[in-house]
């Protein structure tokens, strides 16, 4: 498995997350072969847990090669707990191809932060 890189994100528990991407291929230019392609973003609290935390299929702009994943704010108000003030999740997102090609091409961890205004 190759992830193209590592980010770590940041959301207030009750924000919506959104993750914006740009695919370029080897010449730093936009992909050109997403017609027909999906793309996924998976969501757990531990890499090994089974069950996931949130999931999102992109939104995929196959003219500027962007992908947008977003979670609801309905869905991270939910990944504290009572009494958590912050808490860490881990994530990756995979494209799959026409061709049925599947990539991973990012991923990394997710910090949820407890916000001051409720």
């Amino acid at each position: 498995m190759t992830i193209d890189f590592v980010e770590n994100l940041e959301v207030v528990a009750g924000d919506t997350l959104t993750v914006d991407l740009e695919l370029l291929d080897e010449d730093s230019l936009p992909v050109t072969d997403l017609v027909g392609a999906s793309a996924v973003m998976e969501i757990r609290e531990n890499v090994l847990d089974v069950t996931l935390d949130a999931s999102a299929t992109a939104v995929i702009n196959t003219t500027d090669a962007l992908v947008q994943f977003t979670i609801p704010g309905s869905v991270t108000e939910t990944w504290l707990g009572a009494t958590d003030i912050k808490k860490v999740f881990r994530y990756g997102c995979r494209i799959t191809y026409s061709d049925n090609t599947i990539r991973t091409i990012l991923g990394g961890k997710i910090m949820v932060n407890r916000g001051v205004v409720e």
